[in-house]
């Protein structure tokens, strides 16, 4: 029976392919939030700019210009930030990638030296039962025993020998 001599390497391998595995998700999910984020910080300026140019078609209102300014310069900085949150979140998940890639090559190599040393166990395990089947052939043919189990080319008994 063939026995894979790194097999608890692979095996720990392959638990860190799934570890890897779940950091892409994860980073994929803080991209989405990200840009969810994002896309947020966008539509509320452009529901504060619409409400803005709503109010300049009346009487001007210098305080109320001044509170406008300051909430869209907040919503600006708010956009920034998401934006550099996002960036952040397509960094790490470029690197958590990476960093899986990096794993399924690890693993890959085990996998092939596996399969090599499999095979070389199977061409080995063959060149063994064809030694046994020559040995027992040369046995027989030593004994002088023919193909139908005649001994010394006489048909009959078997174990009769003279």
């Amino acid at each position: 029976m063939f026995r894979f001599r790194l097999e608890r390497v692979l095996r720990h391998r392959q638990r860190q392919v799934d570890a890897r595995s779940r950091d892409v998700a994860d980073a994929e999910r803080v991209l989405r939030q990200a840009e969810a984020a994002v896309q947020e910080a966008r539509e509320a300026i452009a529901v504060q700019n619409e409400a803005a140019a709503r109010q300049r078609s009346g009487p001007v209102d210098v305080s109320g210009l001044q509170r406008d300014l300051a909430w869209q310069d907040t919503l600006h900085r708010e956009l920034e930030n998401t934006l550099e949150r996002a960036d952040r979140a397509r960094e790490d998940l470029a690197a958590a990638r990476a960093r899986l890639e990096a794993a399924w090559r690890d693993r890959e190599v085990l996998e092939k030296l596996r399969e090599r040393q499999r095979e070389e166990w199977r061409r080995e395990e063959a060149r063994r039962q064809q030694r046994e089947i020559d040995e027992v052939a040369s046995i027989r043919a030593a004994l002088g025993a023919g193909p139908e189990g005649a001994v010394d080319g006489r048909p009959g008994d078997e174990t009769r020998q003279t």
